[in-house]
Protein backbone atom coordinates (compact mmCIF):
# COMPACT_ATOMS: atom_id res chain seq x y z
CA UNK A 1 0.00 0.00 0.00
CA UNK A 2 1.59 3.39 -0.52
CA UNK A 3 -0.54 6.73 0.02
CA UNK A 4 0.29 10.19 -1.48
CA UNK A 5 -1.21 13.48 -0.49
CA UNK A 6 -0.86 15.70 -2.64
CA UNK A 7 2.20 14.73 -4.83
CA UNK A 8 4.05 13.90 -1.42
CA UNK A 9 4.34 10.21 -0.33
CA UNK A 10 3.58 9.87 3.13
CA UNK A 11 3.17 5.80 3.14
CA UNK A 12 6.06 5.79 5.63
CA UNK A 13 4.39 8.02 8.45
CA UNK A 14 0.83 6.27 7.88
CA UNK A 15 -0.11 4.68 11.35
CA UNK A 16 -3.39 2.75 9.97
CA UNK A 17 -5.41 3.48 7.46
CA UNK A 18 -9.21 2.22 6.40
CA UNK A 19 -10.52 2.25 2.79
CA UNK A 20 -14.43 1.52 2.42
CA UNK A 21 -17.10 1.52 0.83
CA UNK A 22 -20.89 0.08 0.22
CA UNK A 23 -23.06 -0.35 -2.48
CA UNK A 24 -25.81 1.86 -1.50
CA UNK A 25 -23.69 4.85 -0.57
CA UNK A 26 -22.17 7.83 -2.56
CA UNK A 27 -18.85 7.50 -2.24
CA UNK A 28 -15.77 5.48 -1.09
CA UNK A 29 -13.77 6.91 1.33
CA UNK A 30 -10.12 6.45 2.49
CA UNK A 31 -9.43 7.16 6.73
CA UNK A 32 -5.97 7.45 7.45
CA UNK A 33 -3.95 8.63 10.42
CA UNK A 34 -0.59 9.67 9.73
CA UNK A 35 2.74 11.59 12.33
CA UNK A 36 3.15 15.08 12.64
CA UNK A 37 4.88 15.91 15.28
CA UNK A 38 7.52 19.57 15.19
CA UNK A 39 8.52 18.26 18.19
CA UNK A 40 11.07 16.00 17.40
CA UNK A 41 12.77 14.80 14.59
CA UNK A 42 10.68 13.64 11.77
CA UNK A 43 9.34 14.30 8.03
CA UNK A 44 6.39 17.38 8.09
CA UNK A 45 4.32 16.67 5.86
CA UNK A 46 0.77 18.80 6.06
CA UNK A 47 -2.23 17.48 5.13
CA UNK A 48 -5.03 19.70 4.43
CA UNK A 49 -8.58 20.09 3.46
CA UNK A 50 -8.97 19.66 -0.55
CA UNK A 51 -5.86 18.04 -1.07
CA UNK A 52 -5.53 14.97 -3.70
CA UNK A 53 -4.98 11.90 -2.20
CA UNK A 54 -3.87 8.76 -4.08
CA UNK A 55 -4.17 5.33 -2.75
CA UNK A 56 -1.83 2.54 -4.30
CA UNK A 57 -1.33 -1.26 -3.89
CA UNK A 58 1.68 -3.17 -3.71
CA UNK A 59 1.91 -3.60 -7.62
CA UNK A 60 1.68 0.24 -7.87
CA UNK A 61 -1.90 0.17 -9.21
CA UNK A 62 -3.78 3.19 -8.74
CA UNK A 63 -6.60 2.01 -6.53
CA UNK A 64 -8.57 5.65 -5.65
CA UNK A 65 -8.30 9.13 -6.47
CA UNK A 66 -10.19 11.28 -3.72
CA UNK A 67 -10.01 14.48 -1.92
CA UNK A 68 -9.72 15.51 1.67
CA UNK A 69 -12.74 16.60 3.66
CA UNK A 70 -11.73 16.54 6.86
CA UNK A 71 -8.89 17.05 9.33
CA UNK A 72 -8.57 16.25 12.76
CA UNK A 73 -5.95 16.75 15.15
CA UNK A 74 -5.10 17.42 18.85
CA UNK A 75 -2.24 19.93 20.64
CA UNK A 76 -1.22 17.13 22.84
CA UNK A 77 -0.86 14.50 20.67
CA UNK A 78 1.50 13.75 17.36
CA UNK A 79 -1.52 11.71 15.28
CA UNK A 80 -3.65 13.58 12.74
CA UNK A 81 -6.78 11.67 11.51
CA UNK A 82 -7.64 12.14 7.74
CA UNK A 83 -10.96 11.45 5.70
CA UNK A 84 -11.26 11.43 1.84
CA UNK A 85 -13.88 10.67 -0.40
CA UNK A 86 -14.04 10.09 -4.16
CA UNK A 87 -15.85 11.31 -7.31
CA UNK A 88 -18.93 10.53 -5.99
CA UNK A 89 -19.30 12.62 -2.70
CA UNK A 90 -20.27 15.36 -5.17
CA UNK A 91 -23.00 13.44 -6.46
CA UNK A 92 -24.44 13.20 -3.06
CA UNK A 93 -23.88 16.62 -2.52
CA UNK A 94 -25.39 18.53 -5.75
CA UNK A 95 -29.04 18.37 -6.86
CA UNK A 96 -30.10 18.40 -9.99
CA UNK A 97 -33.38 20.28 -11.92
CA UNK A 98 -34.91 19.78 -15.63
CA UNK A 99 -36.51 16.68 -17.13
CA UNK A 100 -34.36 14.35 -18.94
CA UNK A 101 -35.57 11.97 -21.29
CA UNK A 102 -33.46 8.72 -23.08
CA UNK A 103 -31.50 5.95 -22.46
CA UNK A 104 -29.87 5.63 -18.63
CA UNK A 105 -26.60 6.33 -20.63
CA UNK A 106 -27.64 9.53 -21.92
CA UNK A 107 -29.26 10.72 -18.76
CA UNK A 108 -25.88 9.88 -17.06
CA UNK A 109 -23.81 11.43 -19.18
CA UNK A 110 -26.42 14.74 -19.51
CA UNK A 111 -26.23 15.35 -15.89
CA UNK A 112 -22.30 14.64 -15.45
CA UNK A 113 -21.50 17.27 -18.11
CA UNK A 114 -23.76 19.86 -16.54
CA UNK A 115 -21.52 19.52 -13.16
CA UNK A 116 -18.49 18.99 -15.20
CA UNK A 117 -17.79 15.40 -13.72
CA UNK A 118 -15.35 13.19 -15.90
CA UNK A 119 -17.22 10.07 -17.24
CA UNK A 120 -15.92 6.67 -18.00
CA UNK A 121 -18.15 3.88 -19.21
CA UNK A 122 -21.18 3.20 -18.70
CA UNK A 123 -23.36 0.45 -19.11
CA UNK A 124 -25.69 0.71 -22.10
CA UNK A 125 -29.70 -0.28 -21.11
CA UNK A 126 -32.12 -0.85 -24.17
CA UNK A 127 -35.01 0.49 -22.34
CA UNK A 128 -35.29 4.49 -22.01
CA UNK A 129 -36.58 6.69 -19.52
CA UNK A 130 -37.79 9.97 -18.29
CA UNK A 131 -36.19 11.66 -14.99
CA UNK A 132 -37.96 14.50 -13.66
CA UNK A 133 -36.37 16.66 -10.96
CA UNK A 134 -37.29 19.73 -9.55
CA UNK A 135 -34.19 20.20 -6.99
CA UNK A 136 -35.22 17.15 -5.12
CA UNK A 137 -33.14 15.18 -6.12
CA UNK A 138 -29.00 14.83 -6.26
CA UNK A 139 -26.81 13.32 -8.90
CA UNK A 140 -26.69 10.35 -7.38
CA UNK A 141 -30.50 9.67 -6.96
CA UNK A 142 -31.23 10.83 -10.62
CA UNK A 143 -28.53 8.39 -11.88
CA UNK A 144 -30.13 5.50 -9.89
CA UNK A 145 -33.47 6.06 -11.26
CA UNK A 146 -32.01 6.14 -14.82
CA UNK A 147 -30.57 2.80 -14.29
CA UNK A 148 -32.77 1.22 -11.84
CA UNK A 149 -31.61 -1.76 -8.92
CA UNK A 150 -29.61 -4.07 -10.98
CA UNK A 151 -26.74 -1.26 -11.30
CA UNK A 152 -24.20 0.43 -9.31
CA UNK A 153 -22.30 3.56 -9.92
CA UNK A 154 -18.19 3.60 -8.92
CA UNK A 155 -14.86 5.88 -9.23
CA UNK A 156 -12.49 4.75 -11.52
CA UNK A 157 -9.83 7.11 -10.64
CA UNK A 158 -11.43 10.53 -11.03
CA UNK A 159 -14.20 8.96 -13.29
CA UNK A 160 -17.44 8.47 -13.01
CA UNK A 161 -18.77 4.51 -14.26
CA UNK A 162 -21.57 2.45 -13.98
CA UNK A 163 -21.63 -1.46 -13.97
CA UNK A 164 -24.00 -4.22 -13.31
CA UNK A 165 -23.88 -5.44 -9.79
CA UNK A 166 -21.78 -8.75 -9.58
CA UNK A 167 -21.15 -8.61 -13.42
CA UNK A 168 -17.34 -9.52 -12.08
CA UNK A 169 -15.78 -11.93 -10.20
CA UNK A 170 -12.46 -10.72 -8.11
CA UNK A 171 -11.60 -13.54 -6.08
CA UNK A 172 -12.61 -16.94 -4.25
CA UNK A 173 -12.91 -16.68 -0.18
CA UNK A 174 -11.75 -19.82 1.47
CA UNK A 175 -11.89 -21.43 5.00
CA UNK A 176 -8.47 -22.92 3.66
CA UNK A 177 -7.10 -19.89 2.25
CA UNK A 178 -7.98 -16.42 3.05
CA UNK A 179 -11.39 -16.63 5.02
CA UNK A 180 -10.94 -15.62 8.87
CA UNK A 181 -14.52 -15.57 9.73
CA UNK A 182 -18.30 -15.87 8.52
CA UNK A 183 -21.58 -15.00 9.85
CA UNK A 184 -24.65 -16.13 8.27
CA UNK A 185 -28.26 -14.47 8.84
CA UNK A 186 -31.60 -14.45 6.33
CA UNK A 187 -34.57 -12.45 7.28
CA UNK A 188 -38.08 -11.66 6.14
CA UNK A 189 -37.82 -9.14 8.44
CA UNK A 190 -38.64 -6.08 5.36
CA UNK A 191 -40.16 -7.98 3.00
CA UNK A 192 -42.94 -7.05 0.87
CA UNK A 193 -44.57 -9.67 -1.67
CA UNK A 194 -47.47 -7.60 -3.19
CA UNK A 195 -47.88 -3.66 -4.43
CA UNK A 196 -50.62 -2.12 -5.33
CA UNK A 197 -50.40 0.57 -7.43
CA UNK A 198 -53.03 4.11 -7.15
CA UNK A 199 -54.02 6.73 -9.19
CA UNK A 200 -54.70 10.54 -7.61
CA UNK A 201 -58.34 9.86 -7.75
CA UNK A 202 -57.14 6.46 -5.03
CA UNK A 203 -58.29 3.87 -8.19
CA UNK A 204 -56.34 1.08 -8.51
CA UNK A 205 -54.28 0.89 -12.03
CA UNK A 206 -51.64 -1.73 -11.32
CA UNK A 207 -51.06 -4.91 -8.90
CA UNK A 208 -48.22 -7.05 -9.17
CA UNK A 209 -47.16 -9.71 -6.82
CA UNK A 210 -44.38 -11.99 -5.72
CA UNK A 211 -45.89 -15.33 -6.29
CA UNK A 212 -43.35 -17.22 -4.38
CA UNK A 213 -43.03 -15.53 -1.20
CA UNK A 214 -46.94 -15.09 -0.90
CA UNK A 215 -46.53 -18.75 1.12
CA UNK A 216 -45.18 -16.38 3.75
CA UNK A 217 -48.63 -14.29 3.86
CA UNK A 218 -49.68 -11.39 2.43
CA UNK A 219 -47.19 -8.42 3.01
CA UNK A 220 -48.45 -5.63 1.01
CA UNK A 221 -47.27 -1.67 -0.16
CA UNK A 222 -49.43 0.88 -2.07
CA UNK A 223 -48.20 3.74 -3.74
CA UNK A 224 -49.07 6.42 -5.73
CA UNK A 225 -48.57 6.60 -9.33
CA UNK A 226 -45.93 8.55 -10.88
CA UNK A 227 -45.89 11.04 -14.11
CA UNK A 228 -43.75 10.00 -16.69
CA UNK A 229 -42.76 7.23 -14.61
CA UNK A 230 -44.26 3.07 -15.82
CA UNK A 231 -46.16 1.96 -12.84
CA UNK A 232 -44.66 -1.97 -13.70
CA UNK A 233 -41.43 -0.86 -13.27
CA UNK A 234 -42.04 1.35 -9.92
CA UNK A 235 -44.35 -1.33 -8.54
CA UNK A 236 -41.47 -4.06 -9.33
CA UNK A 237 -38.88 -1.64 -7.81
CA UNK A 238 -40.90 -1.53 -4.04
CA UNK A 239 -40.99 -5.75 -3.73
CA UNK A 240 -38.71 -6.93 -1.10
CA UNK A 241 -38.14 -10.72 -0.71
CA UNK A 242 -35.82 -12.88 1.81
CA UNK A 243 -33.31 -10.66 2.93
CA UNK A 244 -29.51 -12.32 3.49
CA UNK A 245 -26.94 -10.61 5.48
CA UNK A 246 -23.46 -12.21 5.39
CA UNK A 247 -20.71 -11.05 7.31
CA UNK A 248 -17.21 -12.06 6.15
CA UNK A 249 -14.15 -11.17 7.29
CA UNK A 250 -10.83 -12.39 5.38
CA UNK A 251 -7.08 -11.81 4.33
CA UNK A 252 -6.86 -8.63 2.22
CA UNK A 253 -7.90 -8.21 -1.37
CA UNK A 254 -7.53 -4.98 -2.65
CA UNK A 255 -9.82 -6.26 -5.81
CA UNK A 256 -12.95 -6.94 -3.31
CA UNK A 257 -15.10 -4.08 -3.03
CA UNK A 258 -18.84 -3.39 -3.30
CA UNK A 259 -20.70 -3.74 -6.59
CA UNK A 260 -17.92 -7.03 -7.38
CA UNK A 261 -18.38 -10.49 -6.76
CA UNK A 262 -17.13 -13.31 -4.91
CA UNK A 263 -17.20 -16.88 -4.88
CA UNK A 264 -17.28 -17.93 -0.96
CA UNK A 265 -16.39 -21.72 -0.46
CA UNK A 266 -17.47 -22.80 3.37
CA UNK A 267 -16.42 -25.74 3.89
CA UNK A 268 -17.47 -25.62 7.51
CA UNK A 269 -21.25 -25.40 7.31
CA UNK A 270 -20.85 -26.22 3.66
CA UNK A 271 -21.86 -22.77 2.81
CA UNK A 272 -21.02 -21.87 -0.85
CA UNK A 273 -22.02 -20.39 -4.18
CA UNK A 274 -21.50 -16.61 -5.83
CA UNK A 275 -22.19 -13.74 -3.31
CA UNK A 276 -22.75 -9.42 -4.31
CA UNK A 277 -20.44 -7.63 -2.04
CA UNK A 278 -22.52 -5.30 -0.60
CA UNK A 279 -20.31 -3.32 1.57
CA UNK A 280 -16.34 -3.17 2.26
CA UNK A 281 -14.16 -1.86 5.11
CA UNK A 282 -10.17 -2.81 4.21
CA UNK A 283 -8.06 -2.20 7.16
CA UNK A 284 -4.31 -1.55 6.53
CA UNK A 285 -1.78 -1.25 9.37
CA UNK A 286 1.08 -2.99 11.68
CA UNK A 287 1.96 -4.97 8.42
CA UNK A 288 -1.43 -6.82 7.72
CA UNK A 289 -4.39 -6.21 5.38
CA UNK A 290 -7.82 -7.43 6.46
CA UNK A 291 -11.62 -6.98 4.97
CA UNK A 292 -14.92 -7.16 6.79
CA UNK A 293 -17.08 -7.54 3.59
CA UNK A 294 -21.01 -8.08 3.80
CA UNK A 295 -22.22 -9.98 0.76
CA UNK A 296 -25.81 -11.51 -0.27
CA UNK A 297 -26.63 -14.51 -2.25
CA UNK A 298 -26.36 -13.04 -6.02
CA UNK A 299 -29.87 -14.75 -7.99
CA UNK A 300 -28.67 -15.08 -11.94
Amino acid sequence: MRIVAGNKDITNLCVNATWSGDIDERSRSLNFTYLYNPKISMPLIKVEIGDSINLFDDKNRLLYVGVVTEVASSLSGSDVSVTSRDVLWYLGKNKVAGVYTGSAEAITRKILDEFGIPVGNLESVAVDKTVISTGDKTIYKAISEAYGEEYYTVAVGEKVEVRKKGSEVVAVLSGKANLIDANYKKSMEEMINRVIVLNDENGKVFEISAEENLKYGILQEVIKAEKDKDVAISAKEKLVGIKDASNITAIGNFDVISGKAVIIQDTSNGFTGKFLVTGDSHSIGGGEHTMNLTVEVLNE
